[in-house]
This record gives C-alpha cells, sequence and structure tokens, in this order.
C-alpha cells in the first residue's frame, strides 16, 4: 500500500508540473503574439504611409513599389485647422500638456492629503461622492460644464482650461489618500515634536515617497492629453490641437481625397512623440507600479 500511495504521489506531482509548463508557455506564447501583433500595426503603417494611393489601393499588405517621402512633406505643409498650422497646433499641444501635467501633480495630491490625515465632518460624504461622480460618463457632464464656462467666462481660454482641470477630487486624489494612509507615521509625528508644520510634513515626508505615483500619473496625463480630441474641440475651439488637425486631415485626404497614405503619414508623426515617452519611461512606470502594488 506504501507504494502504491508513492507512485500516485509522483505520478500526481508529475503531472501536476508538466500541466503548469504547460500553461506558463502557452502564456509567453500568447502575450509575445500579442506584443508582435501592436509591432506589425506600427509597421503596416509605417510601410504605408510611403505608399502612392494607387499603390496603397492595388496591396496594402506588400512593400511600396516607390517609397514616397512626399507624405510626410505633404503632412507638413497641409495640417490645417481653422487656419493654424502644423507648428501652431503642436504649440497648443504643449501648452494643453503643461497644464494638464500641472494639475496632475499638484491638486490630486492636496486632496488625497488631506482625505488621508485629516477628520473634518463630512469627509465620509465627499468620499462618498467622488465614488459617485467617477460613475456618471464625463460626456453626460459635457453641456453643464461648457454652459458654467460660459457663463464665468472661462470658455475658450487656457485660464478656463487650467481652473476646471484643477478639481483634485477623482481617481486620482483617491488613490494618493490610499499611499498616504499606508505610510508609517512615526516620521510625521517625530517632525511635529521638532517643530514642524504640516507643510513641511507634506513637503519633506509624504510627497517625496508619492514621487513614484506621481510619475505614473503624468506620463498617463500627456499621452492623453496629447491624443485627447473631445476636450480641445468642445472647449478651446480658438486653440486647436494636433489631434483637431489629424481629423481634418482625416476629412480632407481620406473621405474626399481617398488618399489614405497621407492620413497614416500624418498618424505616423503623431505617434511619434507617444512612442518616444513611453520607450523612455517604460521601465519607470512599471518598476513605479510593481513598487505601489507592494506598498
Amino acid at each position: 500500500m506504501r507504494t502504491i500511495r508513492k507512485d500516485r504521489i509522483k505520478t500526481s506531482v508529475t503531472v501536476g508540473s508538466v500541466s503548469w509548463e504547460f500553461f506558463k508557455w502557452l502564456t509567453y506564447a500568447v502575450m509575445i503574439l500579442a506584443a508582435l501583433s501592436f509591432v506589425f500595426i506600427f509597421l503596416w503603417l509605417a510601410i504605408n504611409a510611403l505608399k502612392t494611393g494607387s499603390d496603397y489601393a492595388a496591396n496594402s499588405f506588400t512593400l511600396p513599389a516607390t517609397w514616397d517621402w512626399q507624405n510626410f512633406k505633404l503632412v507638413i505643409d497641409q495640417m490645417n485647422y481653422r487656419n493654424h498650422n502644423l507648428f501652431q497646433l503642436l504649440g497648443n499641444s504643449l501648452i494643453y500638456i503643461l497644464i494638464v501635467t500641472f494639475n496632475a501633480m499638484i491638486w490630486p495630491q492636496f486632496a488625497g492629503y488631506a482625505l488621508a490625515r485629516f477628520e473634518f465632518p463630512g469627509k465620509k460624504i465627499i468620499e462618498s461622492a467622488v465614488y459617485v461622480a467617477m460613475i456618471i460618463p464625463i460626456i453626460g457632464a459635457t453641456s453643464s460644464v461648457m454652459q458654467m464656462r460660459m457663463a464665468l467666462g472661462l470658455y475658450d481660454n487656457w485660464l478656463g482650461t487650467l481652473i476646471f482641470g484643477s478639481g483634485g477630487l477623482g481617481m486620482g486624489s483617491i488613490l494618493y489618500a490610499t499611499l498616504y494612509r499606508g505610510m508609517p507615521s512615526a516620521f510625521a509625528e517625530a517632525a511635529y515634536i521638532d517643530g514642524a508644520g504640516e507643510w513641511r510634513v507634506f513637503l519633506n515626508i509624504y510627497y517625496p515617497q508619492s514621487v513614484p505615483m506621481m510619475l505614473i500619473f503624468i506620463v498617463q496625463g500627456v499621452i492623453a492629453a496629447w491624443n485627447d480630441y473631445m476636450g480641445p474641440y468642445m472647449m478651446l475651439p480658438s486653440h486647436p490641437t494636433i489631434a483637431l488637425g489629424l481629423q481634418e486631415m482625416q476629412a480632407r485626404f481620406v473621405h474626399f481625397g481617398g488618399d489614405q497614405p497621407i492620413m497614416f503619414a500624418g498618424t505616423v508623426i503623431v505617434l511619434i512623440p507617444v512612442l518616444v515617452i513611453y520607450t523612455i519611461f517604460a521601465d519607470k512606470i512599471m518598476g513605479n507600479t510593481a513598487f505601489g502594488s507592494l506598498k
């Protein structure tokens, strides 16, 4: 009986190990295929951006018969949205990104710190209201926000974007509050004993420990602001960004002109900054995400 038991145990362990190895390598294979699919899409886009319209219409999955670099020059020369050329669109995008980045760096941290460190009447109600507000689709409040900005004289200007984008009560504030609650309070108590005020405790103790999470928000905010179409279209019609210029190119060269390669060239130009930013900060993002999960 003992011999049979050992054989059964060895058999089950062997079968379990084989099953786990198969599952592990299957997971690796799926992840590699998923990564290759993204690479293939970008290569397909870049190759077709170098084709003529007739070459693309003949076959979109072959190398260009003639490498047409003029498509990129046409994008630079002809991208236009409401009398804003490519460089003006880029300038507006950079201003928009700076505002979004500034708001992501400051206000959610203040709100999260207050929710984590202070006790005040209505605190639970505020936190519950934040969760409820995140459930409501943003597009449902767009008309109300637009009317409010018009009434306050903050519609279609950068000041309105700064003020209305400074609301710290959102997902960022909840994540910061969770982070601050998990930090040990011994250093803060020692600082209080030495006579430090609340600002010094925040800036010298809590803020430096939140930098990894802040970098994630900044990179994600930059990419989101660069690709944002609806926000500038609805709230900043006189300050169009690169995303609006790309949409205008699609209307001119694809819908009416049937020249998709020019549109692909514009897409490649818009994608390059995003790829550069993500490539530079990829390790930091993944490392900080792992750090946050361990905390």
